[in-house]
């Protein structure tokens, strides 16, 4: 959205854009929340990640003000009917949204993951700026891949 102006002002694509669902259901990043054992003020950590996490009048707040998408499905489940957004031309993204994260299969999550995908953008952007071709990207993936987890097969 950010992005969606000249910097002179003189286009604006607002309001041409859509979303759609993927052909496959994943999730990636995320904002995490901790409280050190060591802390001196455990009770009021305690209610802070309660309140960020689980406050649904807050996190109905977040989701206007940021058009970001919780983890809560109670909260999610009452924001897909009624909203509206200009730059999505009207469209609602939380019914997508929602719909993609309910086929979300946590079992094809592993501890490889940040590393592969590490692993593969460096070598895409290789690809993506003429460095390589198809192939030697390819061939870079799965040498780097076995360098890094030489117990996969």
């Amino acid at each position: 959205m950010p992005n969606a102006a000249s910097a002179d002002g003189a286009q604006d694509t607002s309001g041409d854009w859509g979303v759609i669902q993927g052909p496959s259901s994943y999730y990636w990043g995320g904002t995490w929340l901790g409280v050190n054992e060591d802390s001196d003020n455990k009770e009021a950590a305690k209610e802070m990640v309660r309140y960020f996490t689980t406050d649904e009048e807050f996190l109905k707040q977040w989701i206007e003000e940021t058009n970001d998408y919780v983890a809560s499905q109670k909260v999610m489940d009452s924001v897909t009917s009624g909203v509206s957004n200009d730059f999505l031309g009207g469209q609602n993204p939380y019914e997508v949204f929602l719909a993609d994260a309910k086929s979300i299969n946590g079992k094809l999550i592993t501890s490889y993951d940040q590393e592969m995908n590490k692993i593969f953008g460096n070598e895409k952007e290789n690809y993506r700026e003429g460095k390589l071709t198809i192939d030697e990207m390819k061939e870079n993936i799965i040498k780097k891949a076995k360098r890094m987890f030489p117990d996969l097969k």
